[in-house]
């Protein structure tokens, strides 16, 4: 048996959603973390999965590069999702931090 973590990255080139990423307890987002990321004065915000499949915005925004560590009671979805943006190149990376067992 291996173990595979499960992450999410990708480059935000105009206001959107990232693909989610279904995490267990936690994870580690991080916005903006190349040298030429620009965020083309957007707003990107952690999003979370209700039980009722709807979005729901979590106190947690970057307007600048950052790292930031997520806990959640329940096993759930996120996602990145940047607003407000003009001509952005913003990467960014959602990693579960409970691995998956993969035989």
């Amino acid at each position: 048996m291996s173990t595979r973590l499960k992450s999410v990255r990708g480059t935000f080139a105009a206001d959107g959603s990232s693909a989610e990423c279904n995490i267990k307890s936690g994870a580690v987002v991080m916005v903006g973390g190349s040298g030429g990321s620009t965020f083309g004065g957007g707003t990107a915000t952690i999003q979370f999965q209700g039980s009722d499949s709807a979005w729901y915005d979590s106190q947690e925004v970057f307007t600048s590069a950052n790292v930031l560590r997520i806990d959640t009671p329940v096993p759930c979805n996120i996602r990145v999702t940047l607003a407000g943006a003009t001509t952005p190149d913003l990467d960014y990376v959602i990693q579960s931090d409970v691995p998956d067992l993969v035989e």
